[in-house]
């Protein structure tokens, strides 16, 4: 009887025990996938599912990004007009149609073209579509705030002032003469009062200054920061600076107080109103383009070898 009892009891025992796991089961297939720690078999396979329903964000565009794209590709356009101007046409004057001094200039370069033959362009620049970016680029590329801006070869003589005071001493009608732009000399220099002997020029300030540089530099350059034949000149003369010691010093004549006068300066010292104007031994062997042929044919260096200026 002991034993029968005993079996008994192990069955419910065990019975319990069976019962117990059953719960146990049915309660962990329903807890949370969250509850289950790394055991849970079915988060891997969800994420996925859930990930390809998720509704695409929109792209927001960057609009003051788009925006200075397109500011860039006016100003670079701008100046490609400038640049593809002064290579069509060698004497250029960005002007403005209301503008009185603009009108003065314009004047004055209608006189040598009926007597001397001079072709030039105009560009009304308050015309154009694309005034503020031609603006910009003219400060960008050249310092130029005002209106007139001459340019002859690409070499921007300045404003309405600057060609008139050019014109009063008889350096503008030289100029255009000496580039071959003017059949004759459209208008002779300007006459003295009666018939005695011209009364000798006075050095300025400037003209001592100038004259001073060349006398002590052996290779002295008057140069224009912004000018890109000045650029190409020192370019090639620091060159030889740093391959064969050369020594040569530099003057930007658009840092000066008076960068005109700088130029009226050198056309007196050199005939030469361009710049660069470059100085070996106090005389002028010409600018970029003549300092460039020289150096291609050997002339530049053995003339600075001759003069022990470079080992």
């Amino acid at each position: 009887m002991s034993i029968k009892v005993t079996i008994y009891r192990n069955r419910r025992v065990l019975l319990l025990l069976l019962v117990i796991v059953a719960v146990y089961l049915l309660f962990a297939n329903h807890m949370p996938s969250s509850s289950l720690g790394n055991r849970s078999s079915t988060a891997p396979e969800v994420t996925p599912n859930i990930r390809e329903f998720e509704p695409a964000r929109p792209v927001k565009q960057d609009t003051k990004q788009n925006g200075d794209v397109e500011a860039g590709r006016a100003k670079d356009a701008a100046m490609r007009f400038l640049r593809s101007s002064m290579q069509k046409d060698r004497v250029v004057v960005f002007s403005k149609s209301t503008c009185p001094f603009c009108k003065a200039t314009k004047d004055l370069l209608d006189k040598y073209s009926s007597e001397g033959g001079l072709s030039y362009k105009v560009i009304e620049v308050d015309l154009r579509t694309d005034a503020q970016n031609i603006r910009q680029a003219l400060v960008s590329a050249y310092k130029r705030t005002t209106f007139p801006s001459i340019f002859v070869d690409s070499e921007c003589l300045g404003g309405n002032d600057d060609i008139q005071n050019l014109e009063r001493q008889g350096a503008l009608a030289k100029l255009l003469k000496e580039k071959g732009l003017i059949a004759a000399l459209a208008h002779p220099k300007p006459s003295q009062k009666d018939d005695s002997v011209p009364k000798e020029y006075t050095p300025s300030a400037v003209d001592i200054k100038v004259r001073r540089l060349i006398k002590d530099n052996r290779v002295m350059v008057f140069s224009k920061t912004y000018c890109p034949y000045s650029k190409r000149a020192k370019a090639l003369l620091a060159e030889y600076h740093n391959e064969r010691g050369l020594e040569f010093s530099v003057l930007e004549a658009d840092l000066e107080p008076d960068s005109m006068a700088v130029k009226a300066a050198l056309g007196r010292e050199s005939s030469r109103l361009t710049f660069p104007n470059i100085f070996v031994d106090g005389h002028s062997i010409g600018g970029s383009d003549e300092l460039l042929q020289k150096h291609q044919n050997g002339e530049l260096v053995a003339m600075l070898k001759d003069r022990g200026l470079i080992v």
